[in-house]
């Protein structure tokens, strides 16, 4: 059993890679709530994307919903779940990535309705620094 792996290892158990080898392209999803004012959910997608770009992902779309606060079983209410779905469809996107940190019931809700893998921003940033840490092993196995 795999307690841990990188989301592109997870993407590779699915068969979902890139067609043609081509970056994954991704629609990023934020919630506005009375504490974070869409103007400040708009800049956290844009940071969002930066970190999705440092990953080798290219963020396609971008999609936010007012609430009062995350729905806890599916993150969005169930008709921007549909919005995301149909986007997803037409624009071909290979996944969905969340400007929050989600639940696994939120993670397999959206990967239900949206037919792709799930990311939340925690994941995705454990994912690149997992990309880049170099161990003193590492160091000692390049040069010895």
């Amino acid at each position: 059993m795999v307690l841990f792996c990188t989301f592109v290892e997870m993407i590779d158990e699915k068969n979902l890679t890139p067609k043609d080898n081509k970056e994954l392209r991704a629609l990023l999803i934020g919630v506005s709530t009375p504490e974070q004012t869409e103007r400040q959910t708009r800049d956290y997608l844009d940071e969002l994307a930066f970190l999705a770009m440092t990953d080798g992902i290219t963020a396609a779309a971008t999609m936010t919903q007012n609430l009062d606060a995350p729905k806890s079983g599916s993150y969005l209410g169930s008709g921007k779940l549909d919005e995301c779905a149909e986007l997803i469809e037409r624009e071909k996107l290979d996944l969905v990535i969340v400007d929050d940190e989600l639940t696994a019931v939120q993670i397999n809700t959206i990967e239900k309705a949206c037919k792709v893998p799930v990311r939340d921003r925690t994941s995705l940033i454990l994912d690149i620094f997992a990309d880049h840490a170099r161990t003193a092993w590492d160091q000692y196995a390049r040069t010895g």
